[in-house]
């Protein structure tokens, strides 16, 4: 077994070392690489790229928690809808953005090349402030904490949270930045080729920290991924597993002992210090 275990304070999550493997803390360049991907980036010389993502910011007396942003469901529409009201304002700083999914946007800056930043993943449901770009992080960090105030209010009336409001679903009233860095084009791809198949459904059980549901997450993958692995393995096919939590992960390699069972018993010992789990394969 090989063991990344992490720290508490990371702001990459451990799936992301893995694929990435070498990059800084907060800093693996998943957006630029994106970005090439879909033919988007401009010119030759490395640019810094984030992830923008629509999310909502709930305040209560001593903190503000940020909700899962796959729990909000924004439609295209909604979402290409906030994207055009939201994007003079960034301009204004330097910022340009993009539409890549409803729940995700591409932006393009300089304040992203050495801005690190953590997945939404490390905040969902707790106090963000300490996962927020800081002051620390300089001209960079006191922009994007602007902006982010600035549209604060730039949301609060705005038609489509009106709508959700009206429907009884949460609006969208900020944003998440994540996926910064910068890489030049002309690099070796800096996430793993091929990718590995990911199997996230511990993921959202883990977070509403639902451990019923965790724990039949657990057992389907018993009864389906780790049943399939073990026929692979008998037919002497070369497997690799890396179980991800939220700090740290443990990649397992094929052997002839039933490891996966070992592997249960790990984070079923382990709970608290790998609530969050996402599995994945080499096919």
């Amino acid at each position: 077994r090989i063991w990344d275990l992490g720290s508490e304070h990371s702001l990459s999550l451990p799936h992301e070392r893995l694929l990435a493997g070498g990059w800084p803390d907060g800093l693996i360049p998943q957006a630029a690489w994106h970005a090439l991907e879909l033919g988007c980036y401009v010119g030759e010389r490395s640019q810094g790229w984030a992830f923008i993502t629509p999310c909502h910011w709930t305040a209560q007396a001593n903190s503000i928690l940020l909700a899962d942003p796959l729990t909000l469901h924004i439609s295209e529409a909604e979402s290409r809808s906030l994207l055009e009201a939201m994007k003079p304002y960034f301009l204004e700083d330097g910022i340009h953005l993009r539409f890549d999914e409803p729940g995700r946007w591409l932006a393009r800056s300089d304040l992203f090349t050495h801005l690190p930043t953590a997945h939404p993943d490390r905040a969902v449901g707790r106090s963000l402030l300490q996962w927020l770009p800081s002051d620390r992080a300089g001209d960079a960090g006191r922009t994007l904490r602007r902006l982010q105030n600035e549209m604060q209010m730039l949301l609060y009336n705005h038609p489509v949270n009106d709508a959700r409001a009206a429907q009884g679903l949460p609006v969208v009233n900020s944003f998440w930045i994540s996926g910064t860095g910068a890489m030049d084009p002309a690099e070796a791809p800096p996430l793993r080729q091929p990718m590995p198949h990911m199997i996230t459904t511990l993921r959202a059980p883990a977070l509403q920290e639902d451990w019923a549901a965790w724990s039949h997450a657990w057992q389907q993958l018993d009864a389906g991924l780790f049943t399939e692995l073990a026929t692979r393995l008998q037919q002497a096919e070369d497997i690799t597993l890396s179980v991800c939590g939220e700090r740290g992960s443990v990649t397992c390699v094929a052997g002839r002992k039933a490891w996966w069972r070992g592997l249960r018993g790990i984070f079923d010992r382990n709970r608290g210090y790998f609530p969050n789990i996402d599995a994945h394969s080499k096919l």
